[in-house]
């Protein structure tokens, strides 16, 4: 069967998953709050309706932008584009979906949310992955990585690296899409974050059904399903029961795959999911194909590509067209298949061709190159701050000894007349006290002298002759209190 598993392209967005009480709550302050407050409520409502009442998605997104607007709040305008972008994302408005989300770009670059960047970002990839533009989709999602990775935000980088995961496992690259998949699930398990674990748990579901590995594909689904059941979520439902339908169609248990698809489609068709219910449609028509209802297969393959095309799903709509292109070749009518066929051969070489392949691996090998650029910078800085720290501890512990050892001769100087010490010996003991507090100084303040003179040896010289006279009174002192502490009179001595 053609591409039956789907993928978890909402792991993109911000999902909100309160009980009621939460809406209640918002809708009170919201009546009690000011445009700038209410345009973020609103967001928030929007964000929580997402999967549950898109239609109220949408007008709360649209309330949140009037009111951003109004009171030229950027980043909750910027907000409000994006929950309206995700709106006709899901509802397969593709166009309008871009549209709203590069304005929502172009806006947030106003503020300084790198967040909400890098989140918009991830929701551009997200719409040109479900276009099966996947060169664009991967560029998208490594911007929106970076953003995350510079944030220190785990929970965001491990949902732009089960994205990552996601091109790769479209393009075949199973083992580059497990590493991916596996990278993300470590760090949610980190953040034991059971919502993240699930949809990257049904991604690694689809790896193993890529592999050929049923088994453990049906029972990465099977766990997936118990964790869908624990954590009380059922927006993830239609694509588990869409990947087990595609394992029990390896296994020609028709009869099986045939209902769990369908228990896909009426969750999407309620959800008004126009880009999986698609997908849902090709699965089923296969189904019937094989089961040998061929009448069911031609109506739901069709239906199937009609959706494609309006939402410019090219992948869908090659994988139906093959199908359809079989199907009419065993019916006899080979215009049909032959149109179906050529259709089939020109899709395949718009998205998976040598270019493309190339266009993706330059990308990626490219973001691999900048990350371990990132890495080695971090490191080097690091070690210069260690350095510079090291240094600056080295030099307060010997200003330190400096220092004591001056307070040493100070006193020295000052019990001089306790002592009897000779005269000559208390004056080169004050001369050479003077000196080295004369050094001390040129030493402690040498970074300011040096930027005050900009190194002219002129103006340093000054300033140090400066120094040496604001040193003079000092000088001057400590001769009249050795004078005194000696019992005589300063006669004529210099």
């Amino acid at each position: 069967m053609k591409t039956l598993i789907i993928f978890i392209i909402a792991s993109a967005f911000t999902i909100y998953l309160p009980q009621q009480s939460k809406v209640d709550s918002l809708q009170v302050m919201i009546k009690s709050s000011q445009d700038s407050v209410r345009a973020r409520l609103y967001n928030e409502l929007s964000s929580y309706y997402r999967g549950r009442d898109p239609a109220k998605s949408l007008e709360a997104a649209q309330t949140a932008l009037r009111l951003a607007t109004s009171s030229g709040t950027k980043q909750q305008e910027a907000f409000a584009k994006n929950n309206i972008g995700l709106y006709y994302m899901a509802i397969g408005e593709n166009d309008k979906a871009i549209q709203f989300l590069q304005s929502a770009l172009a806006v947030v670059k106003q503020t300084t949310d790198k967040s909400l960047t890098a989140r918009i970002n991830n929701n551009v990839g997200a719409v040109y992955f479900s276009l099966s533009d996947f060169s664009n989709a991967l560029d998208f999602y490594i911007k929106g990585l970076k953003l995350r990775e510079e944030l220190h935000d785990t929970g965001g980088t491990a949902a732009s690296l089960s994205n990552i995961g996601n091109v790769h496992n479209k393009l075949g690259s199973f083992k580059v899409a497990l590493t991916y998949y596996n990278q993300a699930l470590e760090l949610q398990q980190k953040l034991k974050d059971a919502n993240g674990a699930l949809m990257t748990t049904i991604n690694i579901a689809t790896v193993y059904y890529g592999l050929q590995d049923f088994e453990n594909a049906l029972n990465q689904n099977e766990s997936a399903l118990a964790m869908c059941k624990q954590l009380g979520i059922d927006l993830y439902l239609p694509t588990i029961y869409t990947n087990i339908g595609g394992v029990y169609y390896e296994k020609k248990l028709y009869a099986e795959a045939l209902k769990y698809h369908q228990q896909a489609l009426v969750i999407q068709e309620r959800n008004g999911d126009q880009y999986n219910k698609a997908m849902s449609l090709m699965n089923i028509g296969q189904v019937y194909f094989d089961m040998k209802q061929t009448a069911k297969a031609l109506q739901c393959l069709e239906n199937a590509v009609t959706l494609a095309k309006q939402m410019e799903a090219l992948d869908i709509e090659k994988n139906c067209a093959s199908s359809l292109a079989s199907i009419y070749a065993k019916q006899g009518n080979y215009k049909k298949a032959f149109e179906y066929q050529s259709r089939y051969t020109v899709l395949k070489d718009s998205l998976f061709g040598e270019e493309k392949a190339g266009e993706i691996g330059k990308m990626e090998e490219r973001y691999q190159i900048e990350k371990a650029q990132a890495e080695q910078k971090h490191i080097e800085e690091e070690e210069a701050r260690i350095a510079t720290e090291q240094g600056r501890r080295r030099n307060m512990m010997q200003y330190f000894g400096i220092a004591l050892f001056m307070i040493i001769l100070f006193i020295a100087i000052f019990l001089n007349g306790k002592f009897h010490l000779n005269q000559r010996f208390v004056e080169g003991l004050t001369f050479f006290f003077l000196i080295l507090l004369f050094e001390f100084l040129n030493v402690l303040l040498d970074p300011e002298l040096d930027a005050i003179s900009r190194s002219i040896p002129l103006i340093k010289w000054l300033c140090n002759a400066c120094v040496a006279l604001a040193l003079t009174p000092l000088n001057g002192g400590l001769e009249h209190f050795i004078m005194k502490r000696l019992g005589k009179e300063k006669e004529g001595l210099v």
